[in-house]
């Protein structure tokens, strides 16, 4: 058999003119339909009598690239009926399948972990030192919002509500300009200065390798004027758009915004010496509960996450598994805790 990690798409992304040039030479590759199992079939046995046109295999790819049906040629576990091949078909498949070698090399790296992020920073980071009184006040603050909030977020199965806002160069996006390229990975975050949200974005970074490869757009939504984004795409280099919700109007709308009250503020301000103001605007105490939607072309939300606790924050793993059931299955939703 063949083993080989693909990583998890729906069809494959070697392009157009890969499957254009081989398609005569090896049988169906020109078409990948999804099986939802995530396995690489191969569909004709190899016959020593075929000839070069239909040689080898039909190859049919799922979500996790394991080859299924195949001599393992990237192993290096080559058996007869390889050998058996005439040696232009042979040379055909070894062809075919180098760059599948290659491109599966390059899907061994591991999904971020924002948990393991977290964990790490944590470790790692001094301790804020705060008075009782000044403990008090947060956890007083964290109490009235998962009240008010119990259930943050727009839920599972419902319909992503559009919207057109500015990037970090100020030019308009529209969710429903994205979805029709594909399915969206939306994620609102509370600013540059949260620590924890920069955790996020590093590994929601990091991961959308996997979310491209299964035709997904990552969309980051925050309540920071434009040019806060800006310096955030300059220094982490973040090739995804960073939009900014001016006022307030979208994070209404996926039911996560939320202002912060008074006696939080004065503390940012006296303690942190953060003024949010400088980052949102004048007078712009307003927050959303972060939160992760993961939107099919369609527009309805197939996986949601939010947590009043801003430290919780949806696994990039969780993201990609959404993304896997949309690719193949057409339907189903998942609902993180």
């Amino acid at each position: 058999m063949l083993a080989g990690n693909l990583g998890p798409q729906r069809r494959s992304s070697l392009g157009p003119r890969f499957e254009s040039r081989w398609a005569h030479h090896l049988s169906g590759f020109a078409r990948f339909p999804p099986h939802g199992d995530g396995i690489l079939r191969c569909k004709q046995p190899i016959s020593s009598r075929q000839s070069s046109h239909k040689a080898a295999t039909e190859f049919y790819t799922g979500n996790h690239g394991h080859i299924q049906g195949c001599t393992p040629i990237l192993r290096g576990e080559v058996t007869m009926r390889i050998l058996n091949l005439p040696p232009l078909s042979l040379l055909y498949l070894l062809i075919v399948l180098c760059p599948i070698a290659a491109y599966s090399e390059e899907n061994l790296s591991p999904v971020p972990s924002y948990a393991q992020a977290r964990a790490e920073y944590e470790a790692n980071s001094k301790p804020d030192k705060l008075s009782e009184q000044e403990m008090a006040v947060i956890q007083r603050s964290a109490d009235e919002l998962a009240e008010k909030l119990p259930h943050p977020g727009i839920r599972v199965g419902e319909r992503a509500p559009d919207f057109t806002l500015p990037n970090a160069f100020g030019e308009p996006v529209s969710l429903s300009s994205q979805l029709v390229k594909g399915p969206v990975v939306l994620a609102f975050y509370r600013g540059a200065w949260c620590p924890y949200c920069n955790l996020e974005l590093k590994a929601l970074h990091g991961a959308l390798p996997q979310f491209e490869r299964l035709g997904a757009t990552l969309i980051a939504v925050t309540p920071q004027r434009p040019d806060k984004s800006l310096e955030q795409v300059r220094k982490d280099k973040y090739p995804f758009q960073i939009l900014s919700d001016l006022d307030s109007t979208v994070m209404r709308d996926y039911r996560l915004y939320f202002t912060v009250p008074d006696e939080l503020n004065h503390l940012y301000q006296e303690s942190f010496g953060l003024d949010l103001a400088t980052y949102n605007g004048p007078g712009r105490y307003e927050l959303p509960v972060p939160g992760t939607f993961v939107i099919d072309r369609s527009g309805i939300v197939r996986a949601a996450f939010a947590d009043t606790d801003y430290k919780k924050r949806m696994e990039p793993a969780d993201i990609i598994s959404a993304l896997q059931s949309i690719a193949t299955q057409g339907s189903g939703t998942k609902e993180l805790p």
